[in-house]
């Protein structure tokens, strides 16, 4: 399983033309990392999948719940009182949505008559409220409301304390979890955008492709999902994501169980293009930043040949297992911030200069100390720190005049014809 991709004209145009679609979520690198799980022959069916994929960034995720709310507080007369209800435990998707909510223009407008709670047992003056709007960010198959709404103790609320209107507000609702949860609870008003499944018969996107392309699609779906773990047997495999929601959707802070499994899946085998977890995003976060391409273009403005100085720190001894030093070494962030503080610049300079974290950079200074160019106390570079930028110094001057020489002793492609010679044209 997977296949090198064959960079072409015609195939990194494709993969130019993913990236907008995908919100510039993505690094090409990572798109490709993704392509490479796939036999070739799937691929252009893979990038199938992309193109009609979803992800939702945090930008989006707040114009989308402004334009929802305002929508289902035009059935609410203004100076009704309303509670909203962002139901499931602390830390879940419907409690990730409040920070954005309370943030639109549409909840700051009646803001005054809201009541934001994770928790309907302890709201006062219960009669007063007339709505209550439950609230979640995405719904597949409607099985988590459901459950939450008969086994919380909120449906009996409900009724106890007369509340006359009841909403759900999502910013996704895949349609078997909406009509799922309508059949069930009739009174309950649904707000959200609506999909449908990515096979649906009668609504799968691909029907507005080729006729090859809806089934090519679901092979490959079916046929790399059945490899890709994702769950406790007996149901280890979701190739169409939990419930068969068959789900393409992603946020910025994670993915829906309910989107197929070879989009957030990850083994050894499997590299997932949108990882379910928010945690698992982080990491990659920070393992960018330890790559050299995050440190080229400040390292060009600053004057630091990171190649070399590359080749010069690499050479120092370490006083980690050769194990622990290439899993942890940084020799890139190393050698900047080596440059940085030889400059007597403060941490927290550095770290805005570098785009780092305090946490970062003194992760930076661990791997500087065990090569003996600071001191143990990290406040001082060592004599080994010093000579090591004494050298790079002179290795980037004479990189400097050797290229300079170079491009003067390089033949012109254009000829020179001068439009008189002697006095003649």
């Amino acid at each position: 399983m997977g296949s090198t991709y064959k960079y072409t004209e015609d195939s990194i145009r494709q993969i130019e033309f993913l990236i907008p679609r995908l919100k510039y979520s993505l690094y090409p690198t990572k798109i490709i990392q993704w392509l490479e799980n796939f036999d070739g022959p799937d691929v252009p069916f893979a990038i199938d999948i992309l193109r009609i994929f979803e992800y939702i960034s945090f930008p989006e995720f707040m114009f989308r719940l402004d334009s929802l709310l305002k929508e289902l507080l035009k059935k609410i007369p203004k100076e009704d009182k309303i509670i909203i209800f962002p139901y499931g435990k602390i830390g879940k998707s419907g409690t990730l949505v409040t920070y954005p909510l309370r943030n639109t223009s549409a909840f700051k407008r009646r803001e005054a008559n809201i009541l934001l709670t994770h928790d309907f047992k302890y709201i006062k003056d219960s009669e007063q409220y007339k709505h209550i709007i439950f609230l979640d960010d995405f719904i597949g198959s409607g099985k988590t409301f459901c459950d939450e709404f008969e086994g919380s103790g909120v449906k009996d609320w409900i009724l106890d304390n007369n509340i006359e209107k009841i909403y759900l507000l999502s910013a996704i609702i895949m349609n078997e979890g909406k009509k799922k949860i309508e059949g069930n609870y009739s009174k309950i008003k649904i707000v959200s955008e609506v999909r449908h499944k990515l096979f649906d018969e009668n609504f799968s996107p691909y029907k507005a492709f080729s006729k090859n392309t809806y089934k090519s699609v679901k092979n490959i779906v079916n046929k790399y999902g059945k490899k890709i773990i994702v769950n406790r047997p007996p149901n280890q495999f979701l190739p169409f994501g939990y419930g068969n929601s068959e789900s393409t959707i992603a946020f910025f802070h994670g993915t829906p169980n309910n989107t197929i499994s070879l989009i957030w899946g990850k083994t050894k085998e499997w590299k997932a293009l949108y990882p379910r977890k928010v945690d698992v995003r982080m990491s990659e976060a920070r393992e960018l930043k330890k790559e050299i391409n995050y440190y080229l273009s400040i390292c060009e403005k600053l004057g630091i040949n990171i190649n070399s100085g590359i080749n010069l720190i690499d050479k120092m001894p370490d006083r980690r297992k050769e194990t622990t030093r290439r899993m942890r070494e940084q020799n890139q962030a190393a050698i900047t911030v080596l440059f940085l503080k030889n400059k007597s610049y403060e941490n927290i300079y550095v770290c805005q200069i570098l785009g780092i974290t305090r946490e970062e950079l003194k992760y930076i200074f661990i791997e500087l100390r065990n090569k003996g160019l600071v001191t143990n106390d990290y406040k001082s570079i060592t004599n080994s720190g010093k000579a090591l930028l004494l050298e790079l110094n002179k290795v980037t001057k004479s990189e400097k005049i050797r290229n300079e020489t170079e491009n003067n002793l390089t033949i012109k492609k254009h000829l020179y014809l001068p439009q008189m010679f002697k006095g003649l044209t």
